[in-house]
């Protein structure tokens, strides 16, 4: 709010000041550029407006350089521009420096213990992952595993797919619980996998779908990791019993081309 109270003040000094007309009109056009590109696209995200910052910020200067002169004009003590603007800045800073310590930073801790139990327990082995914070999970196992000995399958590649949010382009590839484990055991090769559990884990029928799978007699519970996160509770590390027999290749879809775009690939060799 203080940034665009600054910004909107910038333009209106230079609607009352010639000198800053110029500048102000080149900034107010490169915002409504900004917004009306954004605006058509279907997707619409809060940190595009990061696109329009730097015209912000050059108005919100304007109103301070501005207000900066107005003060030294008035007030007898301060003699130039210079020190009104270091206080002005000061000042905005301040505020905006409360209001970082105000806002609390979103945090997901607890991932790393599940990756450190699947290093030990499959050193050298896929492990399927399901749920929201699979980019967290993957970065863990990437982390520690500079060979390449380990692969990580999603969940959202193997047995559904969707683009962006659940619902869009939204396609299942295993319907019952016997198509489940087929896939897990003969495309995936997982023996072991790591299902998430939280307010986001069935927003997807084939999620719902798996949980239900994996308390079959063909899966065993090893192991629960509380995860400390928004809409998550815990992740469940289960053991598919009996013999795997992972596929050489992969096809992966890719939703936001389309429903039926796929690309066949190959798990990067590790480098023994």
């Amino acid at each position: 709010p203080l940034l665009l109270m600054l910004a909107t003040s910038g333009v209106l000094v230079a609607i009352a000041q010639r000198r800053w007309r110029r500048e102000a009109w080149w900034l107010v056009v490169w915002i409504v550029v900004t917004y009306c590109s954004f605006a058509v696209l279907v997707a619409k995200e809060g940190r595009y407006i990061l696109f329009m910052a730097p015209a912000l910020v050059c108005l919100s200067s304007i109103a301070v350089v501005a207000a900066a002169r107005w003060l030294a004009a008035k007030v007898p003590r301060i003699r130039s521009a210079g020190p009104a603007f270091v206080i002005l800045i000061a000042v905005v800073m301040s505020w905006q420096l409360w209001e970082v310590w105000k806002r609390p930073v979103p945090a997901v801790r607890g991932f790393a213990q599940v990756s450190s139990f699947l290093e030990e327990v499959a050193p050298a082995e896929p492990v399927l992952y399901d749920g929201y914070h699979s980019g967290i999970f993957t970065f863990h196992v990437r982390a520690s595993d500079p060979d390449f000995n380990r692969q990580v399958i999603l969940g959202n590649k193997l047995l559904y797919t969707y683009a962006l949010h659940a619902g869009w382009r939204e396609k299942q590839f295993a319907t019952s619980q016997e198509e489940v484990v087929q896939l897990v055991r003969n495309v995936a090769g997982c023996r072991w996998l790591a299902v998430e559990i939280g307010a986001r884990s069935e927003i997807s029928p084939a999620m719902t779908l798996l949980r239900q799978t994996v308390e079959t007699p063909d899966f065993e519970r090893v192991r629960s990791f509380p995860i400390e996160g928004p809409k998550v509770e815990r992740v469940d590390v289960y053991r598919l019993l009996g013999a795997v027999e992972p596929s050489n290749s992969v096809r992966l879809p890719f939703p936001l081309v389309s429903r039926d775009t796929f690309y066949e690939v190959e798990p990067i060799p590790a480098r023994r």
